[in-house]
């Protein structure tokens, strides 16, 4: 399971996991893969979590580094769950919404 919620991140919180180093300091270049990987109690899970909430976290997953972890990750893992950012509170309705 992957945190990719960078601003507000659940999934370390929701697993009992710490957050101290995570996804964004393996994007900044401040961690190795080895070390953001963490195995939890619960069998055969592992949690990436999120990490420090960085000062661009959007700029962050456009990078390649994101594309090398997940790709990585895909090869070593039956499935790789990811937490992203909710899509739903980016837009915005002007216009009212007829229902029919």
């Amino acid at each position: 399971m992957i945190g990719l919620d960078l601003r507000r991140a659940k999934i370390s919180e929701y697993l009992g996991v710490a957050n101290q180093t995570g996804l964004s300091h393996l994007l900044v270049g401040n961690a190795e893969r080895a070390e953001i990987i963490v195995k939890i109690e619960s069998e055969n899970l592992w949690v990436v979590p999120s990490g420090p909430v960085p000062a661009n976290p959007a700029e962050l997953l456009l990078k390649d580094k994101i594309m090398e972890f997940l790709t990585s990750v895909a090869s070593e893992f039956d499935v790789v769950v990811m937490d992203t950012p909710p899509i739903g509170l980016v837009f915005r309705i002007d216009a009212p919404i007829e229902v029919y």
